[in-house]
């Protein structure tokens, strides 16, 4: 592990290997399975098992998403356009809802 500014991250994405193995657990029970973040938006063809893939910011496209969600579809590509977020109009997020001690590495900062 290294840390920067006090943040835990780990240095191998392991996401990618452990896909297959989440996306069987959560089909057993008959549920989809949604991936985003900046390793499905730079390599979105080692996520094609998802049945959801969010490629870009998501603030742009979670109303489409969440559209085609109730329209019943239960596959899709979702892709937003590239640097175009205001993320100064997205919420602060409820970090005071997150249990820390639960998780093993804190991959946000807190006060």
């Amino acid at each position: 592990m290294h840390s920067e500014r006090g943040l835990q991250t780990p240095r191998k994405n392991n996401s990618r290997e452990k896909l297959p193995k989440v996306s069987g657990r959560y089909r057993q029970y008959s549920r989809p399975v949604c991936v985003g973040g900046p390793d499905v938006s730079s390599s979105p063809h080692l996520y094609a098992d998802a049945d959801f893939q969010v490629i870009g910011e998501a603030e742009q496209i979670m109303v489409h998403f969440i559209a085609a969600w109730e329209r019943g579809e239960r596959k899709g590509v979702f892709i937003g356009e590239k640097f175009k977020i205001d993320v100064t109009l997205s919420p602060m997020p409820r970090y005071d809802l997150i249990k820390f001690d639960h998780y093993l590495f804190e991959l946000v900062g807190r006060d």
